[in-house]
């Protein structure tokens, strides 16, 4: 067995215990190697794998799970949580794990996106300014702007119905699609002249699918609540 690479079955699946300090590359090349050898033992079966001994991001999980089903017969289904700061093993699907990991990682834009700029993310963001005019996001997590939107967005790329999007500022623009869901929003117009009414006090709006819908309320209405 590898110094690199240690595969260990267990009574759930699968222990992959990885060198701390190896090269990443070289890592993978001595799972391929390992998994390739251990074919016949392993044989053909839907398993759950542990990882333990580095940290992997998203990206490198997912290469170390396609080096494991390239060069064996095994199909990795569910990944267990070998956080030790966590109170309680926890198994999770693999695409839920992904999802749940892009929108937990965040990037932050700390100026405006600005017009005829197009952005675009594998997490969720968070816009310090505005999304202007002609501009453009898209993130496959959740996306808030503090400042105003004026553009475009696209949270939970194509298929994440679970996102949402937050606006601190005015919505000037309903130009949002959630998990390829868009909806026809109209915007409440602003009443002018001599009947204009005291401006009341400005809340924050939120996009989310609700029932299939997409929807656009208050922040304190309240629809995160229905947003798992």
């Amino acid at each position: 067995m590898s110094e690199l690479c240690t595969i260990k079955a267990n009574s759930h699946g699968i222990q992959l215990l990885l060198d701390a300090e190896a090269d990443f590359e070289t890592l993978i090349t001595d799972i391929c190697r390992e998994f390739a050898a251990s074919r016949s033992f392993f044989g053909a079966a839907d398993i759950i794998l542990e990882v333990t001994g580095r940290e992997l991001s998203i990206e490198d999980l997912r290469i170390v799970v396609q080096a494991i089903e390239l060069n064996s017969d095994v199909k990795v289904k569910l990944l267990a949580d070998s956080n030790p700061d966590h109170e309680k093993r926890a198994l999770m699907d693999l695409d839920d794990f992904y999802n749940r990991q892009r929108k937990e990682r965040v990037h932050f834009i700390t100026s405006d996106v600005t017009n005829g700029e197009s952005l675009s993310y594998n997490e969720s963001v968070v816009v310090m300014g505005d999304v202007r005019s002609n501009a453009s996001l898209c993130s496959t997590g959740n996306v808030i702007i503090m400042g105003d939107l004026m553009g475009s967005v696209i949270a939970g790329g194509t298929t994440d119905k679970d996102c949402f999007v937050a606006v601190a500022g005015k919505v000037f623009s309903t130009d949002v699609i959630i998990g390829g869901v868009s909806g026809n929003i109209e915007l409440e117009e602003e009443p002018k002249g001599l009947f204009k009414k005291k401006e009341k006090k400005h809340d924050a709006s939120c996009f989310a699918v609700y029932n299939g819908r997409l929807l656009m309320e208050p922040m304190r209405e309240g629809i995160l609540t229905h947003v798992s």
